[in-house]
């Protein structure tokens, strides 16, 4: 697109000020006055009339229809226009109306979500691989931004109320909410009917498959696993301590990290979910309190997570009075009765969007009061209760979302997720678990997944 173009003198008459995405036009007797005054000292940008424009008129208003209004005002009848000859493609001619109006007088927020849609689709009709991507970069925008600006534009011609919010966080808001039912409903259904008509066998398959034997970063560094986001991550990962020294478990092939490496471990998996996890996504993190609890923090709000800084607490509550919880030494110290989580979301980085982020249960206390999953029923040494990762889970998305799952463990969360009717896929390294898992799951009703 070319920008120079010729200085003319042009009658108001035969200026056609139309088709325009520009609607509200701000303070136009004040700028009328001024034009009185002084003149029109910036000429209005034109392009040679349209062929689809009404029959008496020589050129159309690209940039400067609210001069052109106070010029009619005023009235100034011959108006010095600057005459582009390089914007016949539509897609041009709603550029640069949008960029003279959001350097000028600020449009408003829906005047400018609509006309960057419209840009976006003109140039689809010249390139059909066009990406929203490409559009935002040419408008000086992020591609979240320009893809919550085209999704709110293609939804406002279903649902225009949508346009009648006061602000693009309320609008969006109001449309994850109405997509929320709408979806939910939908996958719901769809999964019901699906599992209706399952075998048993192809159910319990699927199931297995979800947990995958190899090591979730060289997952996370393949090219092909990029094209999924997911709506929450679950993160369970070795706790950099003496689980034999902490725990009375009889665990010998727990896969441990050494304590002197731990931070940079924690840091790499903090920053491959951040990676997959989708702007306004929850991040559920458990971690040994002493001593990782400022480490841990440390790395989730570096990469980017806006997280809670006081954890969530599981208490395990239980009626047994000779329970020790996580201790080698009650003759010494304390038994450990509680295990800790970190929670926090992915920002959008767009002003205002993280005011749409909500808990599918604002209010929930901080503290889950389970008991721990009987000794003898254990999987793993960390496994935690079923009915609490369901709780979890319904806490912070809704059904038919996708939940990722670094370190598989017992599976459990894989299996609180279906009964859920999530989407889950989890990671091990131990072959021992995954077995374990397996015969879980080939010894339960499926859809139900308890011992």
């Amino acid at each position: 697109m070319d920008n120079t173009g010729t200085l003319e003198i042009i009658s108001i008459e035969k200026l056609w000020c139309h088709n325009r995405r520009r609607q509200v036009y701000n303070e136009i007797e004040e700028l009328s006055n001024t034009i009185k005054t002084f003149g029109l000292i910036e000429p209005l940008i034109v392009r040679p009339i349209p062929l689809y424009a009404p029959p008496g008129f020589t050129h159309q208003v690209v940039a400067g229809g609210r001069r052109y209004m106070a010029c009619m005002a005023a009235p100034l009848l011959d108006i010095p226009c600057l005459v582009r000859t390089d914007l016949d493609d539509e897609d041009d001619f709603l550029e640069v109306e949008l960029i003279e109006n959001t350097n000028r007088e600020d449009m408003t927020w829906q005047e400018e979500m609509l006309a960057r849609a419209d840009i976006h689709n003109a140039k689809l009709k010249k390139n059909p691989e066009q990406s929203l991507s490409e559009t935002g970069r040419r408008l000086g925008v992020s591609p979240a931004t320009m893809s919550l600006d085209y999704e709110l534009a293609s939804a406002s011609t279903l649902r225009p109320e949508l346009l009648q919010c006061s602000s693009k966080s309320e609008a969006f808001f109001k449309l994850k909410q109405l997509k929320k039912a709408a979806v939910t409903k939908a996958i719901v259904e769809k999964i019901d009917k699906e599992q209706a008509q399952e075998p048993t066998d192809l159910r319990r398959i699927k199931m297995v498959r979800r947990y995958k034997v190899g090591d979730f970063f060289t997952w996370a560094e393949h090219e092909t696993a990029q094209h999924t986001t997911y709506d929450l991550v679950e993160v369970d990962p070795p706790y950099g301590i003496d689980l034999k020294e902490r725990k009375t478990t009889t665990a010998v092939h727990y896969n441990e990290v050494d304590s002197l490496d731990y931070e940079r471990f924690i840091l790499q998996a903090a920053d491959a979910c951040y990676k997959y996890l989708k702007p306004g996504g929850w991040l559920i993190w458990w971690f040994a309190i002493d001593p990782w609890f400022q480490p841990t923090y440390d790395a989730l709000t570096r990469v980017g997570f806006r997280c809670c800084a006081l954890p969530a607490i599981w208490c395990k509550n239980t009626d047994e009075t000779d329970f020790w919880g996580g201790n080698s030494n009650p003759r010494m110290r304390l038994s450990s009765c509680y295990e800790s989580f970190f929670y926090a979301y992915k920002p959008f980085n767009i002003v205002g969007m993280d005011s749409t982020v909500s808990l599918n249960s604002p209010g929930q206390r901080n503290t889950l009061l389970y008991p721990p999953v009987d000794t003898n029923k254990k999987r793993h040494p960390t496994q935690r209760p079923i009915e609490m990762m369901r709780f979890l889970i319904r806490t912070f998305v809704d059904q038919g979302s996708k939940i990722l799952v670094p370190f598989a463990g017992s599976g459990v969360t894989l299996l609180a997720a279906d009964m859920e009717r999530c989407d889950a896929i989890g990671f091990d390294l131990s072959t021992e678990y995954h077995q374990a898992y397996y015969r879980h799951i080939y010894g339960c009703e499926p859809g139900r997944w308890i011992d």
